[in-house]
């Protein structure tokens, strides 16, 4: 091996033009809106977004990062996982709002 090559698993040098990934290590084909999801905008702006979408056949939600048209990175949670994410959320925004004695302690 040379110093300008790269070796990955198998001594496969990823630099040889008739090299081709693996199938398994593709990104799926992505969808520039989820179709079964929705979208977040970060309020920020700059073309910022969170896409979610439910893919029910592999059991996995995904969550994409966009700026604009360009999906900068995704996330498969499984759908196992998806009440601890909402647990969270739920929680988090919970223990952010005052509750109703501490409105009125502060009101008076």
């Amino acid at each position: 091996m040379t110093a300008n090559q790269v070796s990955v698993s198998g001594g496969v040098d990823p630099l040889d033009a008739s090299w081709t990934l693996p199938e398994s290590w593709l990104m799926d084909r992505v969808s520039p809106l989820p179709s079964n999801g929705a979208v977040f905008f970060d309020p920020r702006d700059e073309g910022r977004s969170l896409r979610v979408s439910y893919h029910e056949a592999l059991g996995v939600f995904v969550l994409s990062l966009w700026r604009g048209s360009d999906c900068l990175g995704s996330f498969r949670m499984s759908a196992e996982d998806s009440p601890r994410l909402v647990h969270s959320l739920m929680t988090s925004l919970a223990m952010s709002r005052p509750t109703a004695t501490e409105s009125e302690a502060s009101a008076g």
